[in-house]
């Protein structure tokens, strides 16, 4: 339940900041490494907030892998190498708080991302992080890398401006 409630908490922080940002959602798998239980998944949400070519990112991670659950606050440093039209690619380093094992660790972040629709992309994300694991299985620092895939709202001027369009017609 304290987990839940710190969930909430990042949530309602993000948005009550995220005027400027992009907001996101991914699911995907996860492969940690020395372990073959299957069973993964992982899900992330958050925001990033670009200045030009130089940004940030937060959000809350989930990592389910049977018999070990846990969630993680992460912050990033991004830069965006491609910012076309239709194409966007980002990369950055970061770190990550791990709520459940109290662990902090280093972690990269790819970005692939391709506009459906005026300020909707979908994203495609390559993560790595390298943190200790408490788990059943044995434990320490291992390699966990993520593919995840999802969507980013920008959530700008324009955007509520279209947005305020839409509204009028319903």
């Amino acid at each position: 339940m304290k987990t839940i409630k710190y969930i909430l908490l990042a949530i309602a922080c993000l948005l009550s900041i995220s005027m400027g940002a992009q907001l996101h959602m991914n699911v995907g798998v996860v492969d940690i490494q020395d372990r073959m239980d299957g069973s993964t998944i992982s899900w992330d949400v958050g925001y990033t907030q670009f200045f030009d070519r130089v940004g940030f990112g937060a959000n809350v991670r989930y990592t389910g892998v049977m018999g070990d659950n846990y969630y993680t606050a992460e912050l990033n440093l991004k830069q965006r190498v491609i910012n076309e039209e239709v194409y966007r690619f980002d990369w950055g380093l970061g770190i990550g708080y791990n709520f459940d094992d109290y662990d902090v660790h280093p972690l990269a972040t790819v970005r692939n991302s391709i506009r459906i629709d005026e300020g909707t992309w979908i994203n495609i994300d390559f993560d790595n992080a390298y943190r200790q694991s408490k788990d059943f299985n044995g434990g320490g620092w291992r390699f966990e890398t993520y593919l995840m895939f999802g969507i980013s709202l920008d959530v700008t001027r324009v955007g509520q401006r279209n947005l305020k369009k839409i509204k009028r017609f319903y």
